[in-house]
């Protein structure tokens, strides 16, 4: 006798479910991580190893022109 049960969860598509949640979540936080570091007004950033220094007057200058394009 074969045992010809099927489960609720079919492994392979549970598991492409899944990674493509978690692929598409950490995407996600990642983009919203880089939309705050922008918006945020600091000059100078150090992260581990890396340092970034930026103009935030002229960022501040660019943000304030309208974009009349629609």
């Amino acid at each position: 006798m074969e045992n010809t049960t099927t489960s609720l969860f079919d492994n392979s598509s549970f598991n492409a479910v899944f990674f493509s949640f978690l692929i598409t979540s950490v995407i996600g936080c990642i983009l919203k991580v880089i939309s705050m570091c922008y918006k945020s007004k600091c000059k100078k950033v150090k992260f581990c190893c890396i340092t970034i220094v930026r103009d935030t007057a002229v960022e501040q200058q660019i943000d304030r022109i309208p974009d009349n394009t629609i």
